[in-house]
Parts: C-alpha cells; sequence; structure tokens
C-alpha cells in the first residue's frame, strides 16, 4: 500500500493524521498514537527526501486533542486540518455512527485517497454484523480502499505499511531498514 498525500502546495494541516476510532478501540487508538508520533525515518531515507515530512507528527485523537462544546463543530474543524483520516477497523466501529460520519466527512470533501483503513479486528466486506470491520461509508466508497490489516501481517509490519503510506515511502526499504535495526 503506497498512497500518496493529498498535495495541495497552500494547504497548511494542523494534524497529520486524524484518528477515527470506536471507544471501544480507544487502546489501539492510544497505540497507534504514541507509536506514529514517535515514528522518524531512518536518516539514510530521510536524506533521499528533500523537504518530504521525515514524521508523522502531530496525529489528532479526540481524547488528547478535543476541545469546544459543540462536539460534531469541534470534530469537523479537526478533519478539515488533518492531512490523512486513519480508521482504526473492527465490528465496533462497523457500528460506530462517529466513525461513519468522520469517514463520510472526507468522502464528501473529496479525500478518498487520504483515508487509511488500519484493521485490527473483524473482515471487510463480511455479510455477517459480528464480523465486519468497515463502516458503511468505507464500505460504500467509489473504490474499495485498501486496509492494512495488523491481523493478517502482525502489529510491526502493519505499523510500517501505515507510516510507509502516510510519509510516502516504499514499504520494503522500511521493513528492510527495520529488520535491519533490530537485529543490530
Amino acid at each position: 500500500m503506497n498512497t500518496l498525500p493529498h498535495t495541495d502546495a497552500q494547504q497548511q494541516y494542523k494534524y497529520f493524521a486524524f484518528i477515527s476510532y470506536s471507544s471501544k478501540d480507544m487502546a489501539w487508538g492510544r497505540q497507534l498514537q504514541h507509536k506514529l508520533e514517535r515514528y522518524r525515518l531512518p536518516a539514510r531515507l530521510a536524506s533521499k527526501r528533500k523537504g518530504a515530512p521525515n514524521r508523522a507528527y502531530p496525529i489528532f485523537r479526540d481524547e488528547t486533542d478535543l476541545s469546544g462544546f459543540k462536539v460534531r463543530d469541534a470534530l469537523e474543524r479537526e478533519l478539515d486540518d488533518s492531512r490523512f483520516l486513519i480508521v482504526i477497523c473492527s465490528p465496533q466501529s462497523a457500528q460506530s455512527v462517529w466513525v461513519n460520519d468522520e469517514i463520510q466527512y472526507f468522502i464528501d470533501h473529496g479525500w478518498e485517497d487520504r483515508i487509511l483503513p488500519f484493521i485490527v479486528e473483524g473482515t471487510p466486506y463480511s455479510a455477517d454484523p459480528a464480523t465486519e470491520c468497515f463502516p458503511p461509508a468505507l464500505r460504500n466508497m467509489s473504490e474499495d480502499p485498501l486496509g492494512v490489516d495488523a491481523t493478517a501481517q502482525g502489529k510491526r509490519k502493519a505499523f510500517l505499511r501505515l507510516i510507509s503510506a502516510l510519509l510516502d515511502v516504499k514499504f520494503d526499504e522500511l521493513l528492510r531498514r527495520d529488520t535491519a535495526r533490530r537485529m543490530r
């Protein structure tokens, strides 16, 4: 998965990404925000990227960043200020009205290419509501979204796939460098 970021030279984003999740998946939201905000591209890869971001920072998550009394208005402001929408996908998020609305907001603004599903439980396009992990707005997109599946790939590889999409770096380069670093 290698998604190119929305590139609008005039657009300045307050957040690199907005994490959308069900309150039942809060632990995943916390962990993902923590890992994303602390990750830096390896120096050799970063040096090849003149002017491109070397980290995905800051990441919006409602528990740490939401302010205001009108929740929907506040969320829409933060969605407008976010380059990407990361959707933590699970059967719980598939049934969440808030998660679906956040996805639909990105779709309605023409930002489908900036929606990144991160599957933590369940199966996309399942006929069974107990296992379906994509909210209706994801299932109804004009093109099937490529998701990062932490259940199939494991947490580490899934995280690196997500970073590769966010920072527009080839996944195999990240994986090779990460493997070499971990072996040292």
